[in-house]
C-alpha cells in the first residue's frame, strides 16, 4: 500500500469509529442516529476513492468516479439531517429525512447527473504513465460543471441557515449548530476549493485526494465532538485554544530555524550542534511565552463566557473572610450570578433525608429534592456538575432518565455538588444564561472548584456561627450566674472574671491582671490549685473589706485544674459564693427560735417561781401566830432567804436566755440539795 492509501485507510478507520463512537453514546436521540447515516456516507466516499486508487481499469475507474461524486452531494445533505434533528429534537429520523424531502428531490437529480455519461469522459490512470499524474485523474464533461454549481450552492445554502439557526436557537441547540457550522464550513470550503475549483480552473485534480481527507478529517471531529461530548467547550473557546496553540507552535518552530539556521553557519550542517542547541531553544522557550501567546489569543477572540481567573479571585477573598453561613451564601450566590449570568439560582442544603432551598431568601425551607434522587445520587458520584446537557447525550438508563425528568420540573440547566468531609451536603442549581449559552466545559471546571470551596466555607461559616452562638450563650450564663466566677491560666493571668465576681470582690475589672490582685483568700486559693494541679471543694473563707462600715463578706467556694484536650494544662477555675445574708439569715434564725421557745420557758419557769413562793407564803402567813417560836423564826429566815434567792436566779437566766452564755460550771454537793429539798 502507497503512503496514499494508508492515509485514506486511516481515515477511514477515524471515521467510522467516531460514527459508532457517537452513535453509542446515546442510540435513542436522533441527531446520534443521523450522526451514524453521515459516518456510513462518508465511509462509502472514502471507500470508493481509496479503489480509485487501486483500479488499473478505466471503466471501472470511471464508475467508481460517478460513485464518489453521487456520495459527495449526501455529505451536506447530511449535514443538513443533523440541523434539522437538533432544530426538533423530538422527530424520529423519518421525521427528518420528512422536512427535508425539499432539498433531496434536486439531490436525486444530480445523481442522477453524476451517473450519466455526461460527468466524465474518461480518467487517466498512473498506470498509463501520463506526465504530472500521480493518482487516477478523472477528464470531466460539461455535467461536472452543473455539478460542481448545485454543490456550491448547496453549500452556501446551508451556511446561510446555519447562521440564521444560530440567532434564533439558545443552549444546547446553538452550540451543537455552531459545531457543526465550523465543521462543515471548514470541511466543504477546504474539500471545494480543492476539490472542485482547482480542478475546474487548473482541469487537473491531483490535489483532490489529499483535500479529501483533510476536510473529512476536520468535518468528522469537530461534529463528533459537537454531538457525543459531555463537557463541551464554547465554539470561541476551543478557537482561542486552537489559535493560542498555533500561535506557539509558530514561534517555537521559528526560533528552531532561527537557531538551527545560526549555528550551521558557524559550525557545518553536518554537525549535531545545531540540532541540540534549536532543541534546547525551544524547551526553554516554550514555558515563559505560553502565557503570553494564550493571553494575545484571548484578546484576538474575544468571548463573553465566564472570567475563571477573576472568579476564583473574588471567591477567595470571600471564603477567606469567615461570616455566618447566611452571609457566605448571599455572597457566593452574588459572584455565580455575576460571573455567570444565570436566570436564576438556589442554593439547598442537605437537612435530614432531604435537601431544602436557603437561598433565595422568599423560598428558605422549601424542599427540592430527596436524598435518594437520581440528582443527588449521580452527583454524589461523580462529584462533577450535571448538566441538562450530559444528560441528553449519554446513554439513556434509567437513573438517568429520572435524573433529566427531575432537572426539567426544576427548570434547572446545571447542578454542582458541594461536600463536607466528602459527603454531599448541599448543592447549587443555576437555569439558563441569560445570553443563550451554555455552561460549557471550563466554567463547569471553575464551578467545581468553586463549590469545593464553598463547602469548606461553609463548614467553616457553621463553625464560626455555632462558635459565636455559644460565646453568646456562656456570657449570658455567666453574667446571670449567682456565683462568681473566676478562669487564670498557667503564667497567673487572670482570663475571666464574671459580674458576681465583681460585686462580691469589689473590683471593677480583673481580666488581663494578675491573681495577686484577688483578695487573699481567692489568690491563695487559685494558686494552690494552680502548683498542686488538684482543686478543692467547700471551702468556706471571709473577705476582709478595707472599709470598716462596709464589714467583711462570708464566702463559700470550690476550684478545679483545668487540662486541654490535648493533657496540656490550661489554668484554674474558681467559682465562689457569697454567703453573707446566709450567715445573717442563720443567725435571725437561731434568734427566732429562741424566743419562741420563750412560751415553753415560761410555763416551766412559772412552775419553779411558784414553788418557793409557796414557800415564803406560807411561812409568811404563820409568822405572826408563830413569831414567838425561836425555831420557827430560824427556819423562816434561812428558808425564805434561799427561796428568794432562787428566784433571783431563775429570773436572771431568763433574762439571759437570748444572748449566748458559756455553761457556769461549780462543784456542788447532792447532800446539801436534798437537805434543802425536805426543809
Amino acid at each position: 500500500m502507497s503512503p496514499l492509501e494508508v492515509t485514506f485507510a486511516i481515515a477511514y478507520c477515524t471515521n467510522i469509529a467516531l460514527g459508532i463512537g457517537v452513535f453509542l453514546t446515546n442510540h435513542k436521540r436522533t441527531v446520534n442516529q443521523v450522526y451514524l447515516t453521515l459516518s456510513a456516507i462518508i465511509a462509502a466516499w472514502l471507500t470508493s476513492n481509496w479503489l480509485i486508487l487501486r483500479t488499473e481499469v478505466v471503466s471501472e475507474a470511471i464508475r467508481l468516479v460517478q460513485l464518489a461524486t453521487a456520495l459527495a452531494i449526501y455529505i451536506p445533505v447530511s449535514c443538513h439531517l443533523l440541523r434539522l434533528s437538533i432544530l426538533n429534537p423530538s422527530d424520529s429520523w423519518i421525521g427528518v429525512i420528512y422536512r427535508a424531502r425539499k432539498l433531496l428531490i434536486p439531490c436525486i437529480a444530480v445523481t442522477i447527473i453524476c451517473f450519466s455519461p455526461y460527468l466524465i469522459t474518461d480518467v487517466r490512470l498512473p498506470t498509463d504513465h501520463h506526465e504530472f499524474v500521480t493518482v487516477a485523474e478523472p477528464v470531466y464533461s460539461w455535467g461536472f460543471l452543473l455539478f460542481a454549481l448545485l454543490f456550491v450552492g448547496l453549500v452556501a445554502s446551508l451556511v446561510v441557515l446555519f447562521i440564521g439557526d444560530r440567532k434564533r436557537t439558545a443552549g444546547l441547540k446553538r452550540i451543537e449548530l455552531e459545531f457543526i457550522t465550523i465543521g462543515y464550513s471548514f470541511a466543504l470550503v477546504m474539500g471545494t476549493l480543492f476539490g472542485l475549483l482547482i480542478t475546474v480552473v487548473t482541469g487537473s485534480s491531483q490535489t483532490v485526494p489529499m483535500a479529501n481527507m483533510a476536510s473529512i478529517l476536520i468535518l468528522t471531529l469537530i461534529i463528533s465532538y459537537g454531538i457525543a461530548t459531555k463537557k463541551i467547550l464554547g465554539i470561541a473557546s476551543l478557537l482561542r485554544k486552537f489559535l493560542g496553540y498555533l500561535l506557539l507552535t509558530s514561534y517555537l518552530v521559528f526560533i528552531y530555524l532561527i537557531i538551527h539556521k545560526s549555528i550551521s553557519l558557524l559550525v557545518g550542517k553536518d554537525a549535531l550542534l545545531p540540532e541540540i542547541l534549536g532543541a534546547l531553544a525551544v524547551a526553554f522557550s516554550m514555558a515563559p511565552v505560553h502565557g503570553t501567546l494564550q493571553k494575545i489569543s484571548k484578546k484576538l477572540i474575544a468571548t463573553k463566557t465566564m472570567d475563571v481567573a477573576a472568579a476564583m479571585e473574588r471567591a477567595g477573598d470571600i471564603f477567606q473572610t469567615v461570616g455566618t453561613d447566611i452571609a457566605l451564601l448571599n455572597h457566593f450566590s452574588e459572584l455565580l450570578l455575576d460571573a455567570l449570568e444565570p436566570e436564576f439560582i438556589k442554593i439547598a442544603l442537605l437537612q435530614g433525608e432531604s435537601f431544602r432551598i436557603s437561598f433565595p431568601a422568599d423560598e428558605q425551607g422549601f424542599e427540592i429534592l430527596r436524598k435518594d434522587a437520581a440528582v443527588a445520587q449521580i452527583i454524589e458520584q461523580s462529584h462533577e456538575p450535571l448538566g441538562m446537557d450530559a444528560l441528553v447525550r449519554v446513554r439513556q438508563t434509567v437513573v438517568a432518565q429520572q435524573a433529566f425528568d427531575e432537572m426539567k420540573s426544576l427548570d434547572a440547566n446545571i447542578i454542582v455538588g458541594f461536600y463536607s468531609k466528602y459527603k454531599l451536603c448541599g448543592i447549587v442549581i443555576l437555569g439558563p444564561r441569560t445570553n443563550g449559552q451554555i455552561y460549557d466545559k471550563a466554567e463547569q471546571d471553575a464551578l467545581r472548584l468553586l463549590c469545593n470551596q464553598f463547602g469548606v466555607a461553609l463548614e467553616n461559616a457553621r463553625l464560626y456561627t455555632e462558635m459565636q452562638n455559644s460565646k453568646i450563650r456562656n456570657e449570658i450564663m455567666l453574667e446571670q450566674l449567682v456565683s462568681g466566677v473566676i478562669v487564670a491560666n498557667t503564667d497567673r493571668t487572670i482570663l475571666l472574671f464574671n459580674g458576681e465576681a465583681q460585686r462580691i470582690t469589689g473590683l471593677a475589672k480583673a481580666e488581663g491582671h494578675d491573681i495577686v490582685t484577688l483578695p487573699k483568700p481567692l489568690a491563695d486559693a487559685l494558686e494552690a490549685t494552680l502548683t498542686n494541679n488538684t482543686g478543692v471543694r467547700n471551702i468556706e473563707a471571709t473577705l476582709l473589706d478595707d472599709n470598716e462600715d462596709a464589714g467583711s463578706k462570708h464566702i463559700r467556694f470550690g476550684t478545679s485544674f483545668l487540662i486541654g484536650h490535648d493533657d496540656q494544662p490550661m489554668g484554674a477555675l474558681l467559682v465562689f459564693t457569697d454567703t453573707t445574708e446566709l450567715k445573717s439569715l442563720e443567725e435571725q434564725v437561731r434568734r427566732s427560735d429562741q424566743l419562741s421557745s420563750v412560751g415553753t420557758l415560761a410555763a416551766g419557769m412559772a412552775h419553779e417561781i411558784k414553788n418557793p413562793l409557796v414557800t415564803i407564803k406560807t411561812f409568811t402567813q404563820l409568822l405572826p401566830q408563830r413569831y414567838g417560836d425561836e425555831d420557827f423564826r430560824q427556819n423562816f429566815s434561812s428558808l425564805v432567804a434561799h427561796e428568794v434567792a432562787r428566784i433571783d436566779g431563775i429570773v436572771n437566766e431568763l433574762l439571759s436566755f437570748s444572748k449566748p452564755a458559756k455553761p457556769h460550771l461549780v462543784p456542788m454537793t447532792v447532800q446539801d440539795t436534798i437537805e434543802q429539798t425536805i426543809k
